[in-house]
């Protein structure tokens, strides 16, 4: 390895581990002198261990630190309980790891090549981590006679799949409150709320999640999100019954979607009808009424009626909703069609 050096001293960077001898030769106008020689030792660095960044489903986001110079790094992992380690080839110092387990503990550790994977050094020190337990769904009864709730947890079963238990939530709907929280230990496992009535069970809903204690000291981890909804007495989605008036015939078209530059043919019926449901919807949520005004046979929704409905939906759910209408603004099929979208939004 050869190199002129005009000052005092200068970089190479060798892109192997080993031991390298290198020796300095003074020159004048005479020639070279007599070399002097050192051997220096070049270790290939050990990055950090593996931290868990994030987890997805049935596995981890990994990442670990940077080094520089290094052109390649090995990722090994394996269930905690194996033996065969499984390999990972890759230039970044990150990785993603879906192993397709729920709940199960794994080692990982990584190590780092100067040459593009020629050499490697040693293995960082192992990382223990949890993958997070499958995400129960939820399915339940209501008793009015008894003024019960049953439910009945599942979808953690399977070889790829190990939970501690489930937890079931009782919220408010008004505010999402957490009123009561039940558990079980065992997938098809029932837990019941009871003296509700059926008035009072309109107020709330249900959900679950599943939680794993790793075995070997990773912590405890959750499942990745909560199960479906679950409540009692949801009013039914509402739907436009007219799409408009055909721009050419004039024939009242029948359809659940207003369609834009179609006329906007909504009947005293039609309007009043979602004026209905979004009172049922209020009642479901724990509000009250609102104020309206009922719809005219023969005259379309004016901007103050429009504005009515909007602001009593918007109480309840106020994504995607159309802004509000002043006198002389125009109403378009857009309009109409976010408004009952958000209002069929509601849980």
């Amino acid at each position: 390895m050869n190199g002129a050096v005009t000052g005092l001293s200068k970089t190479i960077t060798v892109k192997s581990a080993g031991t390298y001898n290198f020796t300095v030769y003074p020159n004048n106008s005479s020639g070279n002198g007599a070399g002097s020689s050192k051997a220096f030792t070049v270790d290939t660095p050990v990055p950090n261990a593996p931290t868990i960044e994030a987890r997805i489903e049935g596995g981890f986001q990994v990442s670990w630190n940077s080094i520089p110079n290094v052109t390649m790094y090995q990722l090994e992992y394996k269930p905690h309980v194996n033996s065969v380690w499984n390999t990972l080839t890759t230039s970044a110092s990150t990785a993603s790891l879906s192993l397709g387990q729920w709940g199960l503990d794994y080692d990982l550790r990584v190590r780092a090549s100067l040459n593009a994977g020629s050499t490697y050094g040693n293995w960082s020190s192992t990382t223990i981590a949890l993958t997070n337990p499958k995400k129960p769904t939820l399915s339940g009864v209501y008793n009015s006679g008894s003024s019960t709730v049953t439910l009945t947890v599942g979808g953690l079963s399977g070889s790829d799949s190990r939970f501690d238990i489930v937890l079931v939530e009782m919220k408010r709907r008004s505010d999402n409150a957490l009123i009561e929280t039940k558990s079980t230990t065992v997938n098809g496992g029932q837990v019941q709320f009871a003296q509700y009535t059926s008035s009072q069970i309109k107020l709330y809903y249900f959900r679950a999640y599943s939680r794993k204690e790793s075995l070997y000291g990773a912590g405890t981890v959750y499942s990745l999100g909560y199960s479906e909804e679950v409540a009692f007495s949801r009013p039914n989605n509402f739907s436009w019954s007219h799409a408009g008036i055909h721009p050419v015939t004039n024939a009242i078209v029948s359809g659940p979607l207003k369609i834009q530059g179609y006329g906007f043919y909504a009947t005293a019926a039609e309007w009043n009808s979602l004026i209905s449901r979004v009172l049922e919807f209020r009642e479901y949520k724990g509000l009250g009424g609102f104020s309206y005004n009922s719809a005219v046979q023969g005259e379309p929704p004016r901007a103050a009626q429009f504005k009515q409905v909007r602001n009593a939906i918007a109480a309840m759910n106020s994504s995607g909703l159309p802004a509000e209408k002043n006198a002389g603004d125009p109403i378009t099929a857009a309009d109409f069609n976010a408004l009952v979208s958000c209002l069929n939004a509601i849980n």
